[in-house]
């Protein structure tokens, strides 16, 4: 570690003692719960650790690929450390069982995850879906709000893309249920509990295209679904980012 991320790493510490960034406290649980789901191995599993936090500390879970496994999982850390804010208006037990959120993502196995000094244009190509999530992350404790599924994010007004190699701007978060992939997961990939009895919902960011999510506001979040996925997700591989996807809100697609 270099003297620039030792000082980094030193000031962040002082935000968690001083109580300005919320202490990590469910990271090994959420840990367990996504090597279980996906028979995560030690050595497959690295941390990028965030060196400057603000409200909460937001770490990166990568998991590389496997020949079981033909895909990256990304999830996050440190957004479930606080609860999102409610409308008064929610009912108490929608309350308990949806103030606190990760994230997670996947990715193709050739996507570039770690980068060496002086490859400044593979960083900006790759990179951008990791600033996505993690500013993701953090929005609902930024902003006095929440992200629950169906929920949608516009990273800017003018829906500018998140870098040049692909035209998607925004995202959706997704609850995937018992129905989805045959059953085989039940409600594990959509929830968990952790032993001080909180929920902890697991969203899966799906990136869109400016024309999705102006339908999704204009026709609902379940039209959406129906329109990328079908009535279910039957396999993990429709998850997978794609940068150059199909466009499902075309006038073609329509």
């Amino acid at each position: 570690m270099g003297l620039k991320q030792v000082i980094y790493a030193a000031i962040g510490m002082f935000r968690i003692l001083t109580k300005k960034v919320a202490p990590t406290v469910y990271m090994e649980e959420i840990e367990d719960h996504f090597s279980d789901l996906f028979d995560i191995k030690d050595e497959d599993h690295r941390v990028i650790h965030e060196l400057m936090s603000e409200k909460v500390h937001i770490d990166l879970h990568i998991i590389a690929p496997d020949e079981n496994r033909p895909f990256y999982v990304v999830f996050t850390t440190g957004m479930s450390d606080l609860p999102m804010t409610m409308g008064e208006d929610v009912p108490w037990d929608l309350r308990k069982t949806h103030e606190r959120a990760e994230l997670f993502c996947l990715l193709a196995p050739d996507w570039k995850t770690e980068f060496s000094k002086g490859s400044q244009k593979d960083y900006d190509r790759f990179w951008w879906i990791f600033a996505a999530i993690k500013q993701a992350a953090r929005y609902p404790h930024l902003s006095g709000t929440w992200i629950g599924s169906n929920h949608t994010l516009q990273y800017s007004e003018d829906n500018t893309p998140f870098h040049e190699s692909t035209k998607l701007c925004s995202a959706i978060f997704l609850h995937l249920d018992e129905k989805d992939f045959g059953g085989k997961y039940g409600d594990r990939m959509n929830y968990m509990r952790t032993k001080d009895g909180s929920y902890i919902n697991l969203l899966c960011f799906i990136p869109l295209y400016a024309e999705e999510i102006d339908f999704k506001l204009d026709n609902g979040s379940d039209e959406l679904f129906m329109r990328m996925f079908g009535s279910t997700v039957t396999d993990m591989s429709q998850l997978v980012l794609d940068p150059q996807r199909k466009n499902y809100c075309t006038a073609e697609t329509a």
